[in-house]
């Protein structure tokens, strides 16, 4: 793709669709990454607008909707999509509830929340609009650390949150006349923003430990996926790797999880991605290869984390059947939202 192309984006809306069929079209158009619930007649109107655009190391999508639904992202979807994204969401009008797992909250206008897409979350959405930007996991966990603990995660209000919320409204406003360069350069300083406020969050959080070299930090992660396949691995080797003392592990991962759950939150990620690339997939050898002494407990820490046993998680419904062109990871997500909404204006 030439850098002095524009920027592919869609927009769709319900109105392109007759008002009869709109909610069952809106059904169709989510149900491939969320649930959608609301009240009201199954085929009452459904007034909705949605806007895409695909840079390339980012997608960033807006929401307009003047009716209230419930969006729900459960188990089944992220199991079987494949969205390994780290979203971004700015709430410009509407307040609503919202779940990240267990944790309740109440989203207000200005705010800006992180969400983890292979994490369970639901939100209780009134007349609103939003805007929000994807960014690939893999790519962003290079820039910040721990980013797991990130998901439900609201911004502090303060200048970073007003510098970065300024950003983002500033590249949306950009895209529509943007190049494939243009938008790579304000994609990569928008990206340079969400990392530096993510690991600014950390650091705070870190700010009494003795140890606060952001080195330390990354060393621990590296270290517990270097040991994943010792089912023997406890604080103590990851301690020792380190050179620092059991105890002072313990002050740097205490407003991080214990060492035991960052170790098993690895474990259990690492699973899932193996799990996810084949249908054929060994369980038992599986459990082995990501350290968990047995099968049982495996399936007992997967089902808890992902809601699915890992035989279900690994041999669910694909949501999505249709051949996709083979491209790198990202855009696989693009061209998965894309076939769902070409499929519904067209049929």
């Amino acid at each position: 793709m030439s850098e002095s192309q524009p920027v592919i984006s869609s927009k769709v809306s319900s109105s392109q669709v007759p008002s009869n069929e709109q909610f069952a079209w809106m059904r169709e158009h989510i149900s491939s990454t969320m649930l959608l619930e609301r009240d009201g007649a199954y085929g009452d109107p459904f007034h909705y607008e949605h806007s895409f655009y695909q840079a390339p190391n980012a997608m960033f999508h807006e929401v307009l909707s003047t009716t209230s639904c419930t969006l729900e992202r459960k188990p089944h979807y992220i199991a079987k999509d494949g969205f390994d994204f780290i979203n971004l969401d700015m709430r410009l009008s509407g307040t609503g509830a919202c779940s990240y797992g267990s944790e309740e909250s109440t989203v207000r206008p200005g705010e800006m929340r992180i969400a983890d897409f292979t994490r369970h979350s639901r939100f209780v959405l009134p007349e609103h609009h939003s805007i929000c930007v994807a960014l690939n996991r893999q790519a962003l966990s290079e820039r910040v650390l721990m980013l797991d603990r990130f998901h439900g995660w609201k911004l502090p209000d303060g200048p970073m949150s007003r510098v970065l919320g300024s950003a983002l409204l500033a590249v949306f406003d950009q895209l529509p006349g943007a190049t494939q360069h243009d938008a790579s350069i304000m994609t990569d300083f928008l990206i340079s923003l969400i990392a530096d406020a993510m690991n600014y969050q950390t650091i705070n959080c870190m700010e009494s430990v003795e140890i606060s070299d952001i080195s330390v930090f990354s060393a621990i992660l590296n270290t517990i996926r270097r040991n994943l396949h010792d089912p023997d691995c406890s604080a103590v080797t990851i301690a020792s790797d380190l050179g620092v003392s059991k105890s002072k592990l313990y002050r740097l991962c205490e407003d991080l999880g214990t060492p035991a759950e960052l170790l098993r939150n690895e474990r259990l990620r690492k699973a899932a991605k193996m799990l996810g690339g084949s249908a054929g997939t060994n369980l038992d050898r599986l459990a082995f290869n990501v350290g968990f002494a047995s099968r049982q407990s495996f399936s007992r820490a997967f089902k808890a984390q992902f809601g699915l046993s890992p035989r279900d998680y690994r041999n669910g419904p694909v949501i999505n059947s249709d051949p996709l062109p083979q491209t790198n990871p990202f855009d696989m997500g693009w061209v998965k939202m894309q076939t769902g909404m070409v499929q519904s204006l067209t049929s």
